[in-house]
């Protein structure tokens, strides 16, 4: 049986009020991912002066093995030439840093997997993180109270980011669509019965 490849970001948001990461994946690609990583990233403590961004960092010279890492963790790749050397001709080396929430979540979820190396390296880098918990984000129905208000304005009065505003409406109308759907088709059954 051929499996499909994977085309979508592992990364889910929660919209309960909390801005929580979440991983969402298949436990193949998950294992894939942790194999990967075992032999090619690295997994760093934030600078002193941002400790709350933790990062993962993969370097490859594999154009298309760092396509799916980029797809999966829903991130750009950066390409750096290899320098002017009398050697023969050097590959393009590929690259892509996963930092934050995001780089959190994969830690703890890929820390079992990994060898005991790599294990000290997320403890270390989890060690100076401190979760902002106690920021409460909008929640769905506080952004629809405030109707037509630009993500913006919404952002700035919430001190939230825009994208977390705009993923929120996105989820909104994904939850209305699937709410919708059944109420529209009920109503109609009920008008016909009358």
């Amino acid at each position: 049986m051929a499996r499909t490849a994977h085309t979508k970001s592992i990364f889910g948001l929660s919209i309960d009020g909390f801005r929580s990461v979440t991983v969402n994946c298949d436990p193949v690609v998950l294992g894939w991912l942790a194999g990967l990583l075992e032999g090619e990233g690295s997994f760093m403590s934030g600078s002193p002066s941002k400790p709350n961004l933790p990062r993962i960092s993969i370097q490859m010279t594999d154009l298309d093995v760092m396509e799916k890492v980029g797809t999966l963790l829903g991130l750009r790749l950066s390409s750096q030439n290899p320098r002017k050397h009398p050697r023969p001709p050097r590959k393009t080396i590929y690259s892509c840093q996963l930092r934050g929430s995001r780089a959190v979540a994969l830690m703890k979820q890929l820390r079992h997997l990994m060898g005991s190396r790599r294990q000290a390296q997320i403890d270390k880098a989890l060690a100076g993180y401190k979760p902002q918990s106690d920021k409460i984000y909008p929640t769905i129905d506080q952004i629809l109270e405030h109707g037509d208000c630009s993500a913006n304005a919404l952002a700035k009065y919430y001190g939230v980011s825009h994208s977390y505003i705009v993923k929120l409406r996105a989820a909104q109308k994904t939850l209305t669509r699937g709410v919708d759907a059944p109420v529209q088709a009920r109503a109609g059954i009920e008008s016909s019965l009358e």
